[in-house]
């Protein structure tokens, strides 16, 4: 028994580290019994269970009445059986009916030793019409005692196995039918052999794999002793579950699998469907950064180059759940321009959004022009417009910057300054009739100057003489109003 257990442990070392071949499979360990045999075959199932669970790999010991239905068989990716011996029950009867069809729907189906025999001849003269239309043997009694078993190079059954000894038995049967492929070869005799039944595979190994521990010395064949003979067991299960997209492996149709080691789901080279991940494909694939993936190239609706459209990705969306009137460039670079606001909107002083591109120093919504900000730029002192609204307020506003006039450079009333139309006399002025200067029945100019009338003489502002009095007083005066008159 240590020896058992030491040679397994070594062996599942290195069979843990090999790639794995399949994906994880559901497999059922189909173990007639009892008739004289131990129930679990004297160690042989719990030994083949390590050799497959190892791989990650589930298994599950079943009788033949857990598989005589399509429905039970439809549970596992594999069924794997072989006579326990002579003297050990089995009901392979039970599920004959139906592997057949189960085999050409995809099923995978691995078969040993003395099942090769039995198929031809056994103590109850029952035949397996099933099992014969399926397997890669044909029935017969044939078998080789001893010897060694040399693998055909060339199939991935076969990968990696190095010639073994044979501890007992191996049944050939009859040898392989038209189409199947060798595996393995007992000196010139064909004793294991694989082909494709409809959509399943098949497999077949003479050496007795399954038989009673208690009965057969051929515990090497699996508890690790022969490693060779071990992997070959593996990876004939491994080979016979039919390829299918999520197994982890690239096989069939398959462009890609998952990460093509056995880890199955979608990857960012890879969609969950085994195709290539391709924005656009209209397979979302979130491990390749995609939010959303709408099968088409358009860039006006609601996913563009597998990502939500939105406004500020540069892309005018004119499709779709929302439109946009502009967005950046139009081009795929975002960000405000002269002609449109980052909330994708076009671009115009007073709608409320600032933008700087287009030259705005302010933008408040509206069209009031003594707030703090007048045609999109900062309202001042100076502008020519009396600020009484925002949070400032302006007395004036002259829009010039003459600081000594009526209203000063803070915007604010200069009461001392001496201005020409207060109808007050400054010492600057020769006359100043305020509202009244410049106009025909006045004797001051717009300027404060006194008007000259046809070079004679006129009176100065507020009544006084502009000069000498050439005539007499009346004269003067008549004159003066004659001339008002005209």
């Amino acid at each position: 028994m240590l020896r058992h257990l030491a040679a397994s442990f070594a062996v599942a070392l290195a069979v843990a580290a090999a790639p794995r071949d399949a994906g994880a499979l559901s497999i059922a360990l189909e173990y007639s019994g009892p008739g004289s045999c131990a129930a679990d075959g004297g160690g042989v199932n719990a030994a083949a269970t390590a050799a497959l669970t190892e791989r990650g790999h589930t298994v599950t010991v079943v009788a033949g009445d857990q598989l005589d239905t399509l429905d039970e068989l439809a549970a596992y990716d594999v069924v794997v059986f072989g006579a326990g011996g002579f003297d050990c029950g089995w009901d392979w009867l039970t599920f004959d009916a139906v592997i057949d069809d189960w085999v050409n729907d995809g099923g995978g189906l691995v078969v040993t030793g003395w099942a090769a025999y039995f198929m031809a001849s056994n103590p109850r003269s029952e035949t397996y019409p099933g099992l014969a239309a399926v397997l890669p043997v044909n029935a017969g009694t044939g078998f080789t005692t001893g010897g060694t078993v040399t693998p055909v190079a060339g199939h991935p059954i076969t990968e990696g196995v190095n010639a073994f000894a044979v501890p007992e038995y191996n049944s050939h049967g009859a040898g392989v039918p038209s189409g199947a492929t060798v595996l393995v070869n007992h000196g010139t005799i064909a004793s294991g052999a694989a082909h494709q039944v409809g959509a399943g595979r098949a497999v077949y190994l003479g050496p007795t794999y399954l038989a009673n521990w208690d009965g057969y010395n051929n515990e090497a064949l699996l508890d690790g002793t022969n490693a060779d003979a071990r992997r070959l067991f593996v990876q004939a299960v491994e080979w016979a579950a039919p390829p299918r997209c999520g197994n982890g492996v690239v096989d069939g149709d398959d462009a890609c699998d998952g990460d093509g080691a056995g880890t199955a789901g979608e990857t960012a080279t890879c969609d969950v469907d085994c195709t290539a991940a391709s924005c656009g494909d209209g397979t979302l694939n979130a491990a390749a950064g995609e939010a959303c993936d709408d099968g088409n190239d358009e860039v006006g609706d609601d996913c563009v180059a597998c990502a939500v459209s939105r406004c500020g990705d540069g892309v005018v969306q004119d499709q779709g759940s929302r439109t946009e009137a502009c967005d950046g460039d139009g081009a795929g670079t975002p960000g405000e321009t002269a002609t449109c606001d980052v909330d994708c909107t076009a671009a115009s002083c007073g709608d409320g959004a600032l933008n700087a591109a287009a030259g705005e120093a302010c933008d408040d919504g509206n069209t009031e022009v003594r707030d703090d900000c007048v045609a999109c730029a900062v309202s001042r002192c100076g502008d020519g417009v009396v600020q009484d609204q925002g949070s400032r307020t302006e007395a004036c506003d002259d829009g010039n910057d003459v600081d000594g006039d009526a209203c000063g450079n803070d915007c604010t009333v200069n009461v001392d300054a001496e201005v020409c139309g207060d109808g007050e006399l400054d010492a600057s002025e020769e006359c100043d009739e305020g509202a009244g200067n410049g106009m025909p029945e006045t004797d001051c100019n717009a300027d404060c100057t006194t008007r000259v009338i046809e070079g004679c003489c006129a009176t100065g502002g507020g009544g006084a003489p502009a000069g000498p009095l050439v005539l007499g007083v009346l004269v003067v005066g008549a004159l003066v109003t004659r001339r008002r008159r005209r």
